[in-house]
């Protein structure tokens, strides 16, 4: 009893003490049903942070505070927790508080026994600050990356020991080299730069070693093709503590620009020279005793004014100089007045159109025979883009600064004898610690790593030290403020006479991004792993191997929905599996997540189980560590149901809304209009959704002699009689204007409103005042459509005519062939409107005229013999109206182009057939067929993006045919459409 007691009392402490700590602790907790997600209980922190009450939680589910996107990670989340075998299971997710903020969290969550029932625990940890910082800590590095490159700056380090030489990545990209092949060793370095330069750079190294003393070079590198790369290469000795030099470090940095820019300089200023001597370009006379100038024809155009005009006097002169100048040049001429100094300033001016330049003025004083001043000579010259260049200079150097500055390494040195330590200040701030404030000790730095990895990085240390290699551990710091960080630490031994360690050298990196990236990508493959085997989506995977594609596996899902059979197809190719012509469309879209190297998503049609299916694909490739594709895992949603339904509504919503006639729906037991579309507002001059509510008799015209309301009452009664009605009734627009509509009612079942009367009204008025109208003026219109076609065809004309004097002015072989496919274009849709006009038949075209005309151009136009390519026509005798000849003269217009451009290589002949046909009452077949190289294997004509492909398929589209290509011997392009309007 006293044992049963014991264990009792302390079962109740330890309940005791759960709940104590289940309340205070400062992060959110909760006990859940594991069965409902309802809550169970909450602690105060919950509360707290989520701003709902304690009541409110627990009539609540997890749900609840997910975000609508995330309730299917949820169940699988519990899923997945539920079958877990580990004692805690952890994920990530994103929480709602009752505010709407969307946070990030970490859940540790168990499984317990609440209430003699089994719910789960689960303790919460909002890592939205850490989430924000590491999309802070991408960006700052890819704008150092960035800097790196603008600054076209690259450091080394030579080690006079090993004779090894490091080059930072930016020096390897500076010389064009692979970051991946080792660096060059000292011999192999000389071999880069130009041989006088080789030999000036060895004397250098030399006497830095020798004495020390820094050295700062210019260096030249012959590039391939010929070309020369200007260097600037820094260098500074590093010294043991013994004196001896141990290594050389410094920065090479690509100047030519700079160089470039001060060549340029130097010959602007000896051709100022020349100029200055033989015609006084930018020459300038000033006389001290009038004030008067003489300016050269260059000094006027340097000032930016007109050479025809009057010299500024001195006020004027000192008006274009700018204001924060004018003191300077002042100070000068007063000088030269007091001194006979000669005059040399840079200054600003600012020219009539505001804009402002640098010049440099230089000027010698001359004397009269009495020794008195008389003459200032000078001359000037504009030295705006040397400034420019300077102050880029200025803005480059200062962006190198900002690298280094922002450059997060510490390095430490550690004397082994003394226990010294010496950090510079990015290593205190590695560790989490302020340079002004902390002392550095071999302790400070022992205190701040990991409890579980400083004896393993101490061996390592000493390990190094003793067997004479490089030392390189990976090991955790915790900063004080308690947040734990990844560093690499690196470091090398300096040993005296005895090869006894007296000195090891080092840096330390942060590895954090990296080692954080790494646990999350391991918990994100468990995660996608799981959701591989439960998710309501078809998953496949394919391997990349040697650029061919075979199937890993599918999931559960995807054997469901296709009948596929996930280990019968592993290691086998699409071509293998499907029909050739779908294991061609599949590859390729393979091939498209390959070329594109990232995730592409795409909508296909295959057959599954005997029935033509749709899905959505989205293929996402897996690169390998030299970013190499190895892998491509898919994903599709069928949406075969969904494709179905809304193609069918569509149809009926366009077919709705673009109907000529006006639609209504009349409710049928009160007439109260709860339906019309666009063109039913329009045709009684009404607002979109104004007559909704009213009754149908607002529209229906009354006089003295019948009411509207009577009129109503006539209409509805012969609808429900008969179930359809057709009837002219006389109405009236809102504006009061009466017209008379043809109208065809119906009785329907609406879902939403009941028995409704289904109208479409169409006014009928208009119609019969055009028929008196057309019959009044045809023979006047008949002139005027001639005179049309006339104008549109001389128009077009000089379109045409522009077109092909642009053609013989242009040297660029892109823009000619752009402007002859334009050319030719204008010309095909000007024949059309040419032949309508000669023509009897104002509506119609005699295709078998058209199209010989056409291509008689074509070959004229590309300068094509027919003794070369054989022209075969064959054209019934088919007559067609102007919107389907215009898209079909395209046609045939970019197809026999391409023949005639593509299909022949140079002097071979061959030969292009164009026939037009019919093959019904109304169905007519255009083939255009060449025996030329045919289509590229990988043609594809859906996904080909070319303006002429584009074009055919737009205009095929227009005349709502269809488009039919064979490669086989040659090319065969045929379409079928229906004559009459496109």
């Amino acid at each position: 009893m006293r044992e049963r007691k014991r264990i009792e009392t302390q079962l109740l402490q330890t309940e005791t003490q759960y709940r104590l700590l289940f309340a205070t602790n400062p992060n959110p907790m909760w006990i859940f049903d594991l069965e409902t997600l309802r809550f169970l209980a909450v602690n105060q922190a919950a509360i707290l942070n989520y701003g709902y009450s304690e009541p409110e939680f627990l009539s609540m589910t997890l749900a609840d505070i997910r975000p609508p996107e995330q309730i299917s990670y949820l169940q699988t989340a519990i899923s997945n927790f539920k079958r877990s075998s580990c004692p805690i299971f952890v994920c990530e997710a994103k929480h709602c508080k009752r505010d709407g903020t969307i946070i990030d969290v970490e859940i540790n969550s168990h499984r317990i026994t609440w209430e003699d029932k089994a719910a789960g625990f689960a303790l919460i940890k909002d890592i939205t600050a850490e989430k924000t910082a590491l999309r802070d800590r991408q960006q700052s590095q890819a704008l150092l990356e960035e800097a790196q490159q603008v600054a076209r700056l690259g450091n080394w380090e030579y080690n006079l020991e090993t004779g090894k030489i490091n080059w930072s990545k930016q020096l390897f990209n500076l010389y064009n080299r692979d970051p991946a092949q080792l660096e060059p060793n000292y011999q192999e370095l000389l071999q880069i730069f130009h041989p006088e330069d080789a030999e000036k750079l060895t004397q250098a190294v030399q006497h830095t070693i020798a004495t020390g003393e820094s050295y700062k070079l210019l260096l030249r590198v012959i590039k391939a093709d010929n070309s020369i790369m200007y260097l600037e290469a820094i260098g500074h000795a590093d010294f043991h503590p013994n004196g001896e030099i141990v290594r050389l470090y410094g920065t090479t940095q690509d100047i030519t620009e700079r160089i470039q820019a001060e060549e340029k300089l130097r010959q602007s200023e000896a051709q100022l020279v020349n100029t200055q001597k033989i015609a006084h370009v930018g020459s300038w006379e000033l006389d001290f005793n009038t004030y008067q100038r003489s300016w050269s024809k260059e000094t006027f155009h340097i000032f930016g004014l007109d050479p025809h005009q009057v010299e500024p006097n001195h006020a004027e002169f000192l008006q274009m100089v700018h204001p924060e100048d004018r003191a300077a040049v002042q100070t000068q001429l007063r000088q030269i007045i007091a001194y006979s100094t000669p005059f040399c300033l840079e200054y600003r001016i600012i020219r009539p159109d505001g804009s402002i330049r640098y010049v440099e003025s230089r000027a010698e004083v001359t004397q009269d025979h009495q020794g008195n001043l008389a003459k200032l000579f000078g001359a000037i010259l504009d030295i705006t883009e040397r400034k420019q260049a300077e102050a880029a200079l200025a803005r480059s150097e200062e962006q190198l600064r900002l690298t280094f500055e922002f450059n997060q390494i510490g390095t430490w040195n550690w004397n082994v004898k003394t226990g010294e330590v010496v950090w510079n200040d990015n290593h205190y701030r590695l560790l989490g610690l302020d340079p002004a404030t902390s002392a550095a000790t071999y302790q400070t730095w022992r205190d701040t790593v990991h409890p579980e990895d400083i004896e393993r990085v101490e061996q390592l240390v000493s390990k190094a030290l003793i067997e004479h290699t490089n030392f390189d551990a990976e090991y955790r710091v915790i900063h004080p403020d308690g947040s734990m960080h990844w560093l690499t630490g690196r470091g090398r031994g300096i040993y005296n006479a005895a090869d006894e360690p007296i000195r090891i050298l080092g840096i330390i990196i942060d590895i954090s991004d990296r080692k954080f990236a790494e646990q999350a990508l391991q918990e994100k493959e468990t995660f996608l792993r799981s959701i591989y085997n439960s998710v309501g989506q078809a998953i496949f995977v394919v391997d990349v191997i040697n650029n061919d594609f075979r199937y890993v596996g599918l999931n559960h899902t995807h054997e469901i929905l296709t009948g596929l059979d996930s280990n019968e197809l592993q290691g086998k190719t699409p071509e293998q599996i499907l029909p050739p012509n779908l294991a061609a469309i599949i590859r390729q879209h393979y091939q498209d997540c390959l070329d594109a190297g990232d995730t592409i998503t795409y909508e296909e049609s295959l057959p599954f189980q005997g029935q033509q299916t749709w899905w959505i694909t989205t293929l996402t490739p897996l690169k390998d560590v030299n970013s190499r594709i190895y892998r491509i895992v898919g994903n599709s949603v069928n949406i075969s149901d969904r494709k179905r339904t809304e193609q069918m509504l569509e149809l009926q919503a366009v077919i709705t809304r673009n109907m000529a006639e006006g639609i209504c729906l009349i409710r049928a037991d009160d007439g109260v209009t709860v339906y019309t579309n666009p063109k039913f507002d329009q045709m009684f001059g009404y607002e979109s959704g104004e007559l909704i509510g009213q009754h149908v008799s607002v529209i229906n015209y009354e006089d003295d002699e019948i009411t509207a309301k009577s009129v109503n009452e006539v209409i509805t009664a012969n609808i429900m009689q008969y179930g359809e009605f057709t009837y002219e009734v006389k109405n009236i627009k809102k504006d009061g204007t009466c017209f008379w509509s043809s109208a065809t009612s119906s009785v329907f079942e609406h879902p939403e409103h009941g028995t409704v009367f289904v109208t479409v009204q169409q006014d009928i008025t208009e119609q019969k005042q055009a028929e008196e109208k057309i019959k009044a003026s045809l023979k006047e219109k008949e002139v005027l459509l001639k005179e049309i076609h006339h104008r549109v065809k001389n128009n077009l004309g000089i379109v045409s005519s522009l077109l092909q004097m642009q053609y013989r002015r242009t040297q660029d072989s892109q823009a000619t062939a752009i402007l002859l496919d334009s050319k030719n274009r204008i010309a095909s849709i000007s024949l059309v409107h040419e032949k309508l006009y000669r023509s009897d038949d104002l509506a119609n075209i005699n295709f078998a005229q058209y199209i010989p005309d056409l291509t008689t151009h074509l070959f004229d136009s590309y300068n094509v013999s027919s003794s070369n390519i054989q022209l075969n026509i064959q054209v019934e005798d088919v007559s067609l109206d102007i919107e389907t000849a215009i898209p079909c003269g395209l046609i045939i217009n970019e197809l026999v182009s391409n023949a005639l451009k593509y299909a022949f290589p140079i002097d071979c002949t061959g030969k292009i057939q164009v026939s037009l046909s019919q093959a019904s009452n109304h169905t007519l077949i255009l083939i255009i067929r060449d025996n030329g190289v045919g289509l590229p294997a990988e043609f594809e004509s859906k996904k080909t993006k070319t303006l002429g492909m584009n074009l055919i398929q737009g205009l095929v589209k227009q005349l709502r045919g269809t488009l039919e290509i064979n490669s086989q011997q040659g090319t065969e392009f045929k379409i079928s459409f229906t004559a009459g309007k496109a």
